[in-house]
């Protein structure tokens, strides 16, 4: 079962831990796999590019609609999250209530690969990791330059932060084949919302 745990240091965040169970993780690495042939480098989509430099070195690839199986995982954690009784900041709680997620962007972290400190254009970011050979990868973690803050990324594990908080990918280290995958999902602020009943689509959710 998923554990959700609200952190209030450094900065406001959710950890999410267990997220999968293993029938669920073995279909999600399996999908993932499936799409890696259409994974493309930062110079092919000209992501992540400051005006003088890419700022990360991985792969990775925007979902599409018909990718079911982790459209309807990732919105099965985020009503799991909604749910979830143990809300500490009420402020936090009040700006998820109006949000719709979307534009999943799947990305693989292999050696020597990084994302270097950037803010995503969003309310809230939720990433989760999966690893195909975690025990033979270094590094490859989360951190927050800001705040002086290394989030240790492991298997099947998530979190969910403000967009506009600066963060990056340390350098991955593997003396072997092992990749680290991320699942990255971005939230907008849904000024029509007037209740609180969600409606929930494939690759994201939103409120009528």
């Amino acid at each position: 079962m998923i554990l959700i745990e609200h952190k209030e240091f450094p900065f406001y965040h959710i950890e999410l831990k267990n997220i999968f169970t293993e029938p669920e993780l073995k279909k999600i690495t399996q999908k993932i796999l499936s799409l890696k042939s259409d994974f493309k480098s930062p110079e092919d989509t000209m992501s992540a590019f400051n005006g003088k430099e890419f700022l990360k070195k991985n792969k990775g690839t925007f979902l599409n609609e018909n990718n079911d199986i982790i459209a309807d995982s990732i919105n099965n954690v985020l009503k799991n999250v909604y749910q979830q009784p143990g809300w500490k900041n009420f402020c936090f709680k009040r700006i998820f209530d109006n949000l719709e997620w979307g534009g999943d962007l799947i990305q693989s972290y292999e050696n020597s690969d990084y994302y270097k400190p950037h803010c995503d254009i969003g309310i809230f970011t939720l990433i989760i990791w999966i690893y195909d050979g975690e025990k033979n990868v270094n590094g490859g973690d989360l951190y927050f330059p800001e705040h002086n803050y290394l989030h240790l990324c492991k298997n099947n594990n998530g979190i969910i932060f403000f967009s506009r908080e600066l963060h990056g990918v340390t350098t991955l280290k593997s003396n072997s084949n092992s990749t680290r995958y991320s699942i990255t999902t971005f939230s907008s602020l849904n000024e029509k919302k007037n209740d609180g009943h969600r409606t929930f689509l494939k690759n994201k959710f939103s409120y009528n």
